[in-house]
């Protein structure tokens, strides 16, 4: 009788152990998982929001802030992007927004001094050095836009100048001295050409993501404590009961 009391006691024991350590193992693995479904919450909703503040509703947009013959401009509405566009060399094609802020209205209108990059000009072409001058470093301005003359390399210039009123071009010209500053260097005054040099810099230290670290170090010391949870739980072997030896042997 009293074997059997001691085995019932020895079994109620080890069966107490063992829900014991199923109990914490199943309440870590639900704290993991409620923490992944945080995060992955977490993520899913700024992206969300993210999406929800980069939306933009389809009311009318103009960049150039409605009729405007001399700024090249985009018109957005419900069907896309209308741009301003020169459909001829002095025809332009105006998109604005019309009163009820909703749709883009097309108009036809007409440019004096012709039309260049969906925008009417507002000037003749000048040319601050006065044609082809390469000597000199000049600035052709046409429709508020300049063109400043440039330094192709060592040897050639980048001249721009008028053709005719309303249009300019550019012209690779080579300089028997060289070029500098935008201009064809004038006898003896040599172009010294020296290796550009870059200032040395630091190396970046790497970014970390603190919580994205704090985040790992929680999961891997949760993962130890099951690892430990199931090696007790194989490995730990009943003691035997002093008092049921003791019978036996008798």
């Amino acid at each position: 009788m009293k074997k059997r009391q001691n085995k019932n006691r020895f079994n109620k024991k080890g069966k107490n152990t063992k829900k014991i350590i199923v109990i914490i193992a199943i309440v870590l693995l639900i704290l993991v998982f409620l923490f992944l479904s945080i995060n992955l919450t977490g993520q899913i909703i700024g992206q969300i929001s993210g999406d929800a503040t980069s939306t933009q509703l389809y009311n009318c947009t103009d960049s150039d802030n409605g009729i405007n013959y001399f700024e090249n401009g985009v018109c957005n509405d419900r069907l896309g992007e209308h741009a301003d566009a020169c459909y001829s060399s002095k025809g332009l094609a105006e998109y604005y927004c019309g009163r009820d802020q909703y749709a883009c209205i097309r108009q036809e209108s007409a440019c004096p001094f012709g039309c260049i990059d969906g925008a009417c000009m507002k000037v003749l072409c000048a040319d601050s050095d006065n044609g082809k001058n390469s000597e000199i470093k000049g600035v052709v301005i046409l429709n508020d836009i300049e063109h400043e003359d440039y330094c192709f390399d060592s040897e050639y210039v980048i001249e721009y100048y008028c053709s005719g009123n309303s249009t300019y071009n550019s012209l690779k010209i080579s300089c028997d001295n060289g070029c500098l500053d935008g201009a064809c260097a004038p006898a003896g005054a040599g172009v010294e050409q020296s290796p550009g040099t870059v200032a040395p810099t630091e190396p970046l230290a790497p970014e970390t993501n603190k919580s994205s670290y704090l985040s790992t170090v929680i999961i891997i010391l949760i993962i130890i404590i099951l690892v430990i949870a199931v090696g007790i739980f194989f490995s730990k072997k009943p003691a035997k009961n002093k008092s049921f030896v003791k019978l036996s042997r008798k």
